[in-house]
């Protein structure tokens, strides 16, 4: 079930001890920024009077940040009804850290949105240009599941590990089976990511592993979803293109508030007007039934691989699956 929930993301501070080959934020040319304590208690005071129900610490890395107990359990007294720490879990992989974190939920259930974007460890540490960080990431999760917490999985899909996307399905299930959300994402073009466009894959390429991906996610019954950041035209999604529309039914820039340093910037990666900015469609997207709900192709990805890809759908019956899909599941 997809419900329109008001989600507060907060990102206090901009510094990070990973180097992502896709980050949005490195590279960026603005000086880094910390908000301290007290600027980040009014914040989230703030966001809590505006009706905001989740909060998500962002970051950079928020676990770097020596008060955020102190901040989670301001949180939690203000009274979000869930909290979510997004992080590369390598601090955790420290047991006692792990455990300092997850005991400042005293209200809500310590939750985790841990980004891991490979199985293995050469192309997890190539995304992430950060040498020896798979296994720490790996233990932190470890310590994290065995502290009670609940974690979902942050993916990039990159041209290193598309071919991979299966087997990190099928890897997550044996190895945290209590793991069940896989938050997919294909990359933003911004940031570090402008300068590394060899680690755009070709959508067509991806699909098939992708898709297959998906069927085993149904298949062991574990959520998924593609970010708002990351959406890709709908032709590439067949007989999955109603979760994904639904995720962007639901990203709306009313129910989503972005805090980021000591700017608040209206959150558009859902809408018409930021997908007509920011992206592209043939033509022969004007049959497509989908073409109302379809974002299109990333302009910076059609100068690397052109449009031909696009394959307009002119099958009814999917449009009316949607439909009913959308109708059933999207509160």
């Amino acid at each position: 079930m997809f419900k329109r929930v008001k989600k507060f993301y907060f990102s206090s501070l901009s510094s990070c001890n990973e180097n992502c080959l896709f980050c949005v934020k490195r590279e960026s040319k603005d000086p880094e920024i910390t908000l301290d304590t007290e600027e980040c208690k009014k914040e989230i005071k703030k966001g809590y009077e505006e009706n905001y129900q989740e909060l998500q610490f962002d970051g950079g890395e928020p676990t770097l940040r020596k008060d955020l107990p102190e901040l989670i359990s301001f949180a939690e007294d203000l009274g979000f009804r869930k909290i979510c720490i997004l992080t590369n879990a390598l601090k955790f992989s420290d047991k006692k850290f792990a455990a300092k974190i997850v005991s400042a939920f005293r209200k809500t259930q310590p939750s985790f949105s841990v980004s891991l974007h490979s199985h293995k460890k050469e192309i997890s540490e190539y995304l992430v240009d950060t040498p020896n960080t798979f296994k720490k990431t790996i233990k932190g999760i470890e310590n994290l599941l065995n502290l009670g917490a609940y974690i979902s999985i942050y993916h990039i899909i990159a041209r290193q590990n598309y071919k991979d996307t299966p087997d990190f399905i099928e890897f997550l299930s044996n190895c945290f089976p209590a793991i069940k959300c896989v938050i997919f994402s294909f990359i933003y073009p911004a940031g570090a990511a402008l300068k590394n466009k060899h680690i755009f894959p070709k959508l067509s390429e991806v699909e098939p592993y992708f898709l297959k991906a998906l069927d085993l996610c149904k298949k062991k019954d574990i959520f998924f979803s593609i970010s708002s950041c990351g959406m890709v035209p709908l032709c590439f999604f067949k007989n999955y293109e109603q979760y994904f529309i639904a995720q962007q039914i639901i990203d709306q820039p009313e129910n989503i508030k972005l805090i980021d340093g000591k700017v608040k910037k209206q959150y558009q990666l859902a809408t018409k007007e930021f997908h007509s900015k920011s992206k592209i469609k043939p033509e022969r997207c004007n049959i497509c039934l989908l073409n109302n709900y379809c974002a299109g192709l990333w302009k910076i990805y059609a100068q690397i691989y052109g449009t031909e890809e696009l394959r307009p759908v002119k099958d009814e019956q999917r449009l009316r699956k949607i439909r009913e899909f959308i109708k059933e599941n999207v509160e």
